[in-house]
């Protein structure tokens, strides 16, 4: 279900991103672009965000991304430099009495590629068959992304599903090109030998240019790659637990876990939906773009360790449901693990536009 466009919480966001646009407060880490946003007026009786000490403050530490959760009534504005105590304690903390807003200290989005060593084995195997949460790559590329979950089409054909920039090679891997598996990147350090876990077949692109000069509507980072031998693979995430059954829908203060081939098993909670599209600096391999996405949820590490880091991209996020259910919520595409931010795809409009549904318990490890 779609959040509400007329919600107070959004309106809330969009508020404050009209007000930090009139006053020329957005700065970018990666990129020089301002956020584009749609002129919101902001109501003359709500002097929240037009006090001068406010104004002050933000002049100094400028805005980077505004997210919402309508869930919990809640705004959380990203800043650019990290407030001090007495800076936060004097900033408002309610916005017409009835939707919290926090406060944290953020980067931008970006995507990289992996550093050599991942921080745990970039593989996990029982007998020969590899869970979900494992290292790939196209073999052209001497990089690793992670093995997001297995899917199938409507004719019974299993793929494997990760993230454009993974197997998709940011638009540009050919047709039936090999995945590897573990990707080129870690095939020195593991002791499975690298084969060829499927070859790619299709993907959700993404194109780099402004909201003005593009349809960023249209911009995904998802791809899948047909299963060249099914029963090498599991789907399982990792050793401990099946991909959920359920597809769900995210929401703020949801409980996270995910597996990748960096960092392995992660927790966090779902911060909320951001409320203006979000560019994303892209740096991996040879290619350098920034691309516009609408519907990019934020995850914040547990204890402010990072939830995600280049290489754990395509990464399958699960939450737990009113209703105590494991769900599956979305993939991991970008982060910013210097602040414990990742940020994640909703997973249900990538399958519908794939025309794949997600496949649970498929050859089990337990």
């Amino acid at each position: 279900m779609a959040p509400n466009p007329h919600s107070k919480t959004r309106n809330a966001a969009e508020t404050v991103l009209a007000w930090a646009k009139e006053n020329n407060l957005f700065r970018r880490d990666s990129t020089e672009q301002a956020v584009d946003v749609e002129e919101t007026p902001v109501s003359v009786e709500n002097k929240v965000f037009s006090a001068e000490d406010t104004l002050e403050i933000f002049k100094k530490k400028c805005v980077n991304l505004v997210f919402f959760d309508e869930e919990n009534e809640v705004v959380t504005i990203l800043t650019a430099k990290k407030l001090t105590k007495a800076e936060e304690q004097s900033l408002p903390f309610t916005f017409n009495n009835d939707v919290t807003i926090n406060y944290s200290h953020g980067g931008v989005p970006q995507v990289k590629s992996p550093s050599t060593q991942p921080h745990v084995p970039p593989i996990s195997e029982k007998g020969g068959v590899i869970s979900c949460g494992s290292s790939i790559n196209p073999v052209d590329i001497v990089g690793a992304g992670t093995l997001g979950g297995i899917v199938r089409d409507t004719t019974g054909k299993l793929y494997g599903l990760t993230n454009n920039h993974v197997s998709g090679g940011c638009n540009y891997s050919a047709p039936d090109i090999p995945v590897l598996c573990p990707g080129p990147l870690d095939a020195k350090n593991c002791s499975v030998d690298p084969f060829t876990i499927g070859r790619h077949k299709n993907l959700l692109e993404f194109i780099d240019g402004l909201p003005e000069n593009v349809d960023i509507s249209k911009n995904s980072d998802a791809a899948i790659f047909e299963l060249s031998d099914p029963n090498r693979v599991s789907s399982y995430q990792g050793m401990l637990q099946d991909t959920p059954q359920i597809v769900g829908t995210p929401k703020g203060m949801m409980k996270v876990t995910k597996h990748g081939r960096t960092t392995g098993l992660t927790r966090g909670r779902i911060v909320g939906l951001s409320a203006s599209p979000i560019d994303v600096a892209y740096t991996y391999g040879s290619i350098k773009k920034v691309v516009y996405f609408d519907d990019v949820w934020l995850i914040q590490g547990e204890n402010n360790k990072p939830f995600s880091e280049p290489g754990d991209s395509g990464s399958l996020v699960i939450g737990i449901d009113s209703n105590g259910q494991k769900v599956a919520l979305g993939l991991i595409f970008a982060g910013n693990p210097h602040y414990g931010h990742s940020y994640m795809l909703p997973l249900n409009p990538i399958l519908t536009k794939l025309g794949v549904e997600l496949v649970h318990g498929h050859n089990p490890f337990i």
